[in-house]
């Protein structure tokens, strides 16, 4: 969507919201509208006001962390992951806190999260996200080895293969690394 498109839609929320501001549905629209046309202040503003009509509403404190994840305040971030995970444990919140825990260079907090998440994620998904752990860590052997188990856990997941490739590249196996993708 263009940002002119933006603008209409924002426009139109701003109506809606002139003639009944308690509006949840036109709120959180709006929010969303601020944060898909990269208005950072307006978004903020837009979802703390929807956290006040609505404070046990998990959505906008995990949106309002995405915020303040992607300017880089990640303490605020993980603040109001939390939050939102303690109103809806929704494994998408534990993949995101372990990614402010890597930014700030927390591996093991981000492990931590991770692991605690395990049941709720689907296991390609927590194998991957572990593996990216442990190559940040420099771990070769335990990020194959994750990749791996995220291969089999979902044998269609094609950029699991091309990480599992570079590695093999990397490690010196190239019979296995042409494999990946035969």
């Amino acid at each position: 969507m263009a940002l002119q498109d933006y603008g209409k839609a924002i426009a139109s929320y701003d109506d809606a919201l002139h003639d009944s501001p308690k509006d949840w549905d036109a709120n959180i629209s709006r929010a969303r509208a601020f944060l898909a046309a990269d208005i950072d202040s307006r978004a903020i503003e837009s979802y703390l006001r929807c956290i006040k009509l609505r404070p046990r509403e998990a959505a906008p404190y995990q949106e309002l962390a995405g915020v303040y994840e992607k300017q880089g305040f990640l303490g605020k971030a993980l603040g109001l992951y939390e939050k939102a995970l303690s109103l809806e444990p929704n494994p998408e919140i534990y993949l995101h806190m372990a990614d402010c825990y890597v930014h700030q260079n927390n591996l093991s907090a981000a492990i931590s999260i991770l692991t605690q998440a395990k049941s709720r994620l689907p296991r390609a998904d927590y194998d991957v996200r572990l593996g990216e752990i442990y190559q940040t860590l420099g771990d070769v052997a335990r990020t194959r080895q994750a990749w791996e188990d995220a291969l089999k856990a979902d044998p269609k997941r094609d950029d699991v293969r091309l990480k599992l490739t570079l590695v093999y590249d990397r490690l010196n196996r190239p019979e296995e690394a042409d494999r990946m993708f035969k």
